[in-house]
């Protein structure tokens, strides 16, 4: 097959394309990744390059069409779009930096530990011509003695039994071993300090936090970009994706397991903690995320009556999950509810369990490409999944982008201007799932949007050949497409709310709370989500954005195997309803769609 040479810059980069392979097909495999936010479909527009020299495939309409309605500029072409046909060199003009912090929580719980963890001295003699005994045998014969048990109430795992005979050599038969129960699952020569990491696996952000299995505290988070996102922005492309071919699902969960051990090493390097410290980690993420992570099969996923392959909570090797830890590290995996209500929404509810264990009527929401959403009236929990869509997180937005530097966040419209706030402060060079509700609540208010969400005339509305356009700079603007995905998703939310309410027989003004989770719904303005019809239209001081509420119950199911049995028996507590069964929900959702009306 002729393979074609393709430079890229400003990075100096030289990659192969083969020949019938579109340039952002030959990026991903060498990681490079441009910013794409629909998969390679060409919908988003984010993956801009200037051709500099070499001949290329003519547009396809689908390019035709987004870089119409996105950039005026004949010039440029997608990467997604875009086959070689000869040698050739390009330039990238939207790759995205995205480097995310750790994300915060409220945390609800006392950091009480059990003692499943424990760490013990030992001294044996070395082996002799009159003393020939396995090394195996000798650990634990040590072992149970300083336990003061028999040797027989101690096993060791097998990785372990690897590990002994150069050390244990080296260290001159004295050393500590960890034990998790009377099982042996690490040795060193210090006495060492014992940690786990609770990891949040969101369809966009991974979040790593890393916990003192001792004292339950909290010394470092760390973030992380989830690398599937160069495969599509939401979860039903990457399934899609996934669903093509063994390889390409195989790739997806390599990615993940990739990125959980790089920010597993990212958080211990930042506290001076070793990998062979690590003695346990929790894993949340919605049921893709867990299939693909385990490397489940999930065409059953995209397919009516979208089935997961294991909806229980797992407890296995660290090993065995593909995560190189303490020699016999656990890895316990949260439990998903249904097909498109995962773990990661398990995880939020049981974050959050003081809160609901309280009995009075609570909203729980985590807005995303798909929204999970909670009604709890007396500790009684019914859950829904909206499928939101990439809006919120700047896909399919013809400047959107992720929550990153030079995002626009803020808007607010002074004395008829628009002043904005960006990420890390400079140039807008795009705008985020926040700044999108700013923007819409504040066009809206000041009548330059109707109820219909339909441009009117107006200073701020800028009319031309490509269509009505507000622009935040010269470089950076909604189109009337971006506002019709936006109130697409927001209608989404306010439909499954809506249907959660009427099914459990319950009147907006009897929700005592609304709880707002996830990193995103930390940021957003709770008055201009109301306007916008995102959020209901209940006082404000019964709003509690509480962070990374999945990550808050990753780190909970921690603290002990306690935790870890009612995780598992709070998921038979929830109640599913699939709104995909609901012709509720397709008579409310028309109307959700629209801003609320006044009067």
């Amino acid at each position: 097959m002729m393979k074609r040479s393709v430079l890229i810059l400003p990075h100096g980069i030289n990659i192969e394309c083969p020949e019938g392979e579109t340039i952002l097909q030959a990026a991903l495999r060498t990681n490079l990744n441009f910013g794409q936010l629909c998969g390679g479909s060409g919908i988003c527009g984010k993956c801009r390059i200037r051709t500099i020299s070499g001949s290329f495939t003519d547009p396809t309409e689908q390019e035709k069409k987004t870089l119409k309605r996105n950039y005026a500029d004949a010039g440029i072409r997608l990467a997604c779009q875009t086959r070689p046909l000869s040698d050739c060199s390009i330039r990238t003009l939207d790759h995205i930096d995205y480097r995310p912090e750790g994300q915060s929580f409220v945390t609800l719980y006392p950091r009480e530990t059990d003692c499943r963890y424990r760490s013990v001295p030992v001294s044996t003699d070395a082996p002799s011509i009159t003393d020939v005994r396995d090394d195996a045998s000798r650990v634990l014969q040590a072992t149970a003695e300083s336990l003061h048990l028999e040797k027989e109430d101690i096993t060791i795992d097998t990785e372990v039994i690897a590990c002994i005979p150069d050390p244990a050599r080296k260290f001159g038969w004295s050393f500590y071993v960890t034990l998790f129960n009377n099982e042996i699952v690490a040795l060193s020569k210090e006495e060492p300090r014992r940690y786990g990491v609770a990891v949040d696996i969101g369809s966009t952000k991974l979040a790593a936090y890393l916990v003192d299995l001792d004292t339950g505290r909290i010394p470092g988070t760390a973030g992380a970009a989830n690398p599937q996102i160069r495969y599509g922005p939401d979860i039903i492309t990457r399934l899609t994706f996934a669903i093509q071919s063994e390889e390409n699902r195989r790739t997806l969960g390599h990615l993940l397991r990739e990125a959980v051990q790089d920010l597993i090493g990212q958080v211990c390097d930042g506290h001076d903690v070793r990998r062979e410290d690590i003695l346990e980690v929790t894993l949340a993420g919605n049921t893709a995320m867990h299939h693909l992570f385990l490397d489940l099969p999930v065409n059953q996923l995209v397919n009516a009556p979208y089935v997961p392959a294991c909806s229980g909570a797992l407890s296995l090797k660290a090993r065995d999950a593909g995560l190189t830890l303490a020699p016999g590290a656990r890895c316990f995996v949260l439990p998903n509810i249904a097909g498109f209500v995962g773990a990661d929404h398990m995880a939020m509810l049981f974050g959050m369990e003081q809160i609901i264990a309280r009995g009075n009527t609570i909203l729980l929401m985590d807005v995303g490409t798909n929204t999970e959403i909670c009604l709890s009236i007396a500790g009684a929990m019914q859950s829904v999944s909206t499928p939101s869509g990439p809006a919120f997180e700047g896909g399919q937005i013809s400047c959107g982008m992720l929550a990153s530097e030079g995002a626009v966040d803020g808007v607010s419209i002074r004395d008829g201007r628009l002043d904005v706030t960006v990420i890390g402060g400079g140039k807008p060079a795009g705008i985020c799932g926040s700044g999108m509700i700013d923007l819409i609540s504040e066009l809206y208010t000041q009548g330059a949007l109707d109820w219909r969400g339909r441009f009117r005339d107006h200073p701020l509305v800028t009319s031309s050949a490509d269509g009505a356009r507000v622009f935040l700079s010269k470089h950076v603007f909604i189109t009337q497409h971006d506002v019709q995905e936006f109130m697409l998703a927001k209608g989404a939310v306010a439909a499954g709310i809506a249907v959660l309410l009427e099914e459990s027989g319950v009147s907006l003004g009897k929700v005592d709370q609304v709880i707002i989770a996830g990193a995103f719904g930390t940021h957003i303005d709770v008055k201009k989500a109301i306007v916008t019809g995102l959020f209901p239209d209940v006082p404000t001081d019964r709003f509690f954005q509480a962070g990374n509420a999945a990550g808050a119950g990753a780190v909970r199911a921690l603290l002990s195997i306690q935790l870890q049995n009612r995780v598992s028996a709070m998921k038979h507590e929830i109640h599913y309803l699939e709104l995909a069964a609901e012709p509720r929900f397709k008579e409310v959702f028309p109307r959700s769609v629209f801003f609320p009306r006044n009067g």
